[in-house]
């Protein structure tokens, strides 16, 4: 149960903090019309997710017993991973972000959430495993991991936002950069379990 709770706390707070169009988005969204705007756009993924890994996992089911096809989905996890870990550690400060229209916060970034290619890539190759392995060991774990993976997730954006109004326009906090990099090496340290998962599936 701790592992599974550790995991969720790890992969959320990654999450929470990685550069990408749904992060672009909170801050936009915080820079230009305050921090209630920001705390709206960061709840999105508890509006687009759901569908998400309902379809995930309905994929998942027809082949979680097939060892070559779970390890071409842990290859890929270890991949997404890897491409996360990369981008978290070369990200710099945020700035500030033109060009994003006034209107619904929430509506806006649910949009941009849905139709990104990291949600989808994430559940298919890492969630949606993770919660059909912990099914089977224990009903309540998947939903232990959920919990603690959307706390950290949208707790970590509704902090960012909060951070950016309190401070204005620019954030000059560096310790967030130690933060992220630090979270790149557990994702970098995920995708070697992932790598090693897949090798012992694939040979």
């Amino acid at each position: 149960m701790f592992s599974i709770i550790v995991t969720g706390t790890f992969l959320g707070f990654s999450a929470g903090l990685s550069p990408g169009p749904l992060m672009t988005i909170v801050i936009a969204k915080t820079l230009q019309h305050g921090t209630r705007e920001g705390i709206k756009a960061s709840f999105a993924p508890l509006i687009t997710d759901a569908p998400i890994i309902v379809a995930t996992l309905l994929f998942l089911k027809p082949v979680a017993h097939l060892d070559p096809i779970m390890g071409m989905l842990a290859l890929g996890g270890a991949a997404l991973l890897f491409y996360l870990g990369h981008e978290n550690w070369t990200a710099p400060l945020p700035g500030q972000i033109q060009n994003v229209n006034a209107g619904s916060s929430i509506r806006q970034a649910a949009l941009v959430n849905i139709f990104s290619p990291n949600p989808w890539l994430f559940w298919l190759t890492v969630g949606a495993p993770i919660l059909h392995e912990e099914w089977a060991k224990h009903p309540a774990y998947p939903f232990l991991f959920l919990i603690f993976f959307y706390a950290l997730l949208l707790g970590s954006k509704t902090v960012i936002a909060c951070s950016l109004g309190i401070y204005g326009h620019f954030l000059k906090d560096k310790q967030r950069i130690l933060v992220i990099r630090f979270l790149s090496c557990i994702l970098f340290i995920y995708a070697f379990i992932l790598l090693w998962k897949a090798w012992g599936l694939l040979f």
